[in-house]
């Protein structure tokens, strides 16, 4: 009996070369998921609005059917945000590249800030046809820095009620901040930049006091110590002497050594300090 051969093996089916159209594909999917970035595409000619999946979430869409027309949609745009959302999307349609904008969106308990790429996609004659977008989801990003401005100017308007003087000195960028108490404490109308740190000692510290806060810097490198106390003497422009006390904190961050500083005004301690040792003085 004649023995038939096997038939010879079959080559695996390959898969998608890298780089090629499907494994790019892919990439793009889980990339926008990974980044939970929202996709969108605007037919012009038909007037409407086509959400993917997480478009349709951002924004509250339910149900399956994510085409909705363009005048809805322009509906669930922020009244204060709307000037900005119409300029940016004639602004992408009369350019080949993209804009970013930012705008609140209604949805659901309330309104959802969404950072927005678009990009007009072009007939092979140039027409516009369609607008494409990504959208991202910013709305804890702002409420978090609507927080920190919110406690920053409660800092600065209890620093004002205080006297209290607030600066803070980036020692590897020589970044810089002073508070407006600050400027007041010197006698010294405020300015955009506050002063380079040697500059100021020169022009405003007492001449006694001068040559040891001169040398402040070289200590606040060096030391180890996360608080620094400290007094010294100020002349104002009006010729006016005043004590201040100060508190610097030393922080080591990604960006370097970075000190932050609180003065406030001690004359009065001071003179009464002074006229107490006088009396003593006299009674001796």
């Amino acid at each position: 009996m004649k023995s038939i051969d096997p038939p010879p093996p079959q080559p695996p089916t390959p898969a998608d070369p890298a780089g090629s159209p499907g494994q790019t594909s892919e990439q793009l999917r889980l990339a926008l998921q990974v980044a939970q970035i929202a996709t969108w595409r605007q037919d012009l000619a038909a007037g409407t609005v086509n959400f993917d999946e997480r478009g349709a979430k951002l924004l509250g869409i339910e149900g399956a059917h994510r085409d909705v027309s363009a005048a809805q949609a322009r509906e669930w745009v922020h009244p204060d945000d709307l000037e900005r959302v119409h300029a940016s999307v004639a602004s992408a349609l009369q350019t080949t590249g993209h804009v970013d904008f930012e705008a609140r969106y209604r949805r659901s308990g309330g309104w959802a800030t969404i950072l927005t790429r678009v990009v007009a996609e072009r007939s092979p004659s140039g027409e516009p046809v369609a607008l494409l977008g990504v959208a991202l989801d910013v709305t804890e990003r702002h409420a978090t820095r609507r927080r920190a401005s919110d406690l920053a100017e409660r800092l600065e308007a209890t620093a004002d009620a205080a006297g209290i003087g607030l600066w803070s000195w980036n020692l590897g960028s020589n970044e810089r901040t002073w508070n407006t108490q600050m400027w007041t404490l010197c006698g010294l109308v405020p300015q955009a930049q506050s002063p380079e740190f040697d500059d100021w000692v020169r022009t405003a510290v007492h001449p006694g006091d001068r040559d040891r806060l001169l040398g402040e810097p070289e200590r606040w490198r060096a030391t180890t110590r996360t608080r620094l106390d400290g007094e010294f003497r100020i002349v104002r422009p009006d010729g006016a002497v005043r004590w201040l006390a100060g508190r610097t904190h030393v922080d080591d961050t990604d960006d370097g050594r970075v000190l932050y500083g609180v003065l406030w005004d001690v004359t009065e301690r001071h003179t009464a300090q002074d006229a107490l040792r006088e009396a003593y003085e006299r009674a001796a």
